[in-house]
């Protein structure tokens, strides 16, 4: 599609590209690993045999994160946890983040449920009553968050500095995509699979 698409495709790293981007560096680099991984993840050698190198050079220039600032848009993978206080500028900030810093930028690929006292990150399966959806609580601090990761099964989601775009195609939904024209119109289009 990016070859042959009349417009730029930008492909965001989500937590399955970068599980599958750290899968080939491992048997590269960390073979032991990279076996470890295939035992938990019994997805990851069949797909990864499958992949072409234009497949892999694909998936090699994901992006943590695209933002178009004219619009005020930041799109992510996962979402933006509560307690975050700053977002990295430039895809190249975020690749030079070391520690417990790249840690947390990380929770972008993941986030769905945020603490409801502090806005922390909650891993799946660890929410507790009353931990709220992160895009309900999200005040927009670094612009309007477009995102995956979260399928809703009745259409686009809507929140007042987010919008969910996946619309559960892998789960029999639909595809959906927002395209931004020059003067900054949106426009959701959907389309079964």
């Amino acid at each position: 599609m990016a070859e042959n698409a009349p417009f730029d495709v930008v492909l965001i790293e989500g937590n399955h590209e970068e599980l599958h981007r750290r899968y080939r560096r491992n048997l590269i680099e960390r073979p032991a690993i990279a076996a470890e991984q295939a035992e938990r993840n019994a997805e990851l050698i069949p797909l990864n045999s499958a992949l072409t190198s234009a497949d892999i050079a694909f998936l090699d220039a994901a992006v943590p994160f695209y933002r178009l600032a004219s619009h005020g848009i930041l799109a992510v993978h996962g979402g933006i946890p509560g307690d975050m206080a700053t977002f990295p500028e430039s895809v190249a900030e975020a690749e030079a983040l070391a520690g417990k810093e790249r840690r947390a930028f990380s929770n972008a690929l993941r986030t769905r449920f945020v603490d409801k006292g502090d806005g922390a990150f909650v891993m799946r399966g660890h929410e507790a009553d009353g931990d709220p959806f992160w895009a309900e609580t999200y005040d927009g601090r670094f612009g309007h968050v477009i995102f995956g990761h979260t399928p809703f099964m009745d259409g686009v989601a809507q929140f007042p500095f987010a919008t969910g775009l996946d619309t559960g195609a892998v789960c029999g939904g639909v595809l959906s995509a927002l395209t931004i024209d020059e003067r900054g119109k949106t426009n959701i289009m959907t389309t079964p699979v």
